[in-house]
């Protein structure tokens, strides 16, 4: 897998694969502008708050899926750990963000979805850069979890705000849509 890379290299089926997709989405564009129906409407990608929403949420899902793999993955090299006890170290992101989303979404409607967004924003850097100092010897428990708290919390205030306002910039009349992109 990964962590062998560097010592196989790429493998070329997943260049390929890489390579094809990159293609597909390449044309996926023209071909729904010549669409009598298109699956994404372009006057709904031309709306300004639909377009920064959705780049946004770009930004921090490409930016959580690239920390959900390289994470694990440091933990196994830098501190040695296995491979089940790298990705349960990740396990309070997903417990923090089901119990406490609801709040957040309800906490954007009384203030608004930018200052969680931007707070969210903060601490998720701030968790990566706990993250980021770990050192061969570290224990796991005592240096893992203030990162990966930390990385919840801003996700928790970030999501649920982030999602309501790519729902809300699209409109009732195009949600299935929306929904289908952020996700």
């Amino acid at each position: 897998g990964l962590g062998r890379a560097a010592e196989r290299g790429v493998e070329l089926a997943a260049l390929a694969a890489t390579l094809a997709a990159a293609l597909a989405l390449a044309l996926l564009a023209p071909a729904e502008r010549r669409a009598a129906d298109p699956l994404l409407p372009p006057a709904l990608i031309r709306g300004r708050a639909f377009a920064v929403a959705n780049a946004l949420t770009l930004v921090v899902w490409g930016a959580l899926g690239v920390l959900l793999l390289l994470v694990p993955v440091g933990l196994q090299v830098v501190l040695g750990l296995g491979a089940a006890a790298a990705g349960a170290a990740l396990a309070p992101v997903t417990v923090l963000m089901a119990l406490f989303s609801g709040r957040s979404a309800r906490l954007a409607e009384r203030v608004g979805a930018r200052p969680l967004l931007v707070a969210g924003a903060l601490l998720v850097a701030g968790g990566m850069a706990l993250l980021a100092r770990l050192e061969p010897g570290d224990r796991s428990l005592r240096d893992v979890l203030p990162g990966v708290l930390v990385l919840a919390l801003g996700l928790v205030l970030a999501v649920a705000p982030l999602t309501a306002l790519v729902m809300a910039s699209a409109g009732t009349g195009h949600a299935g849509i929306a929904s289908a992109l952020n996700n």
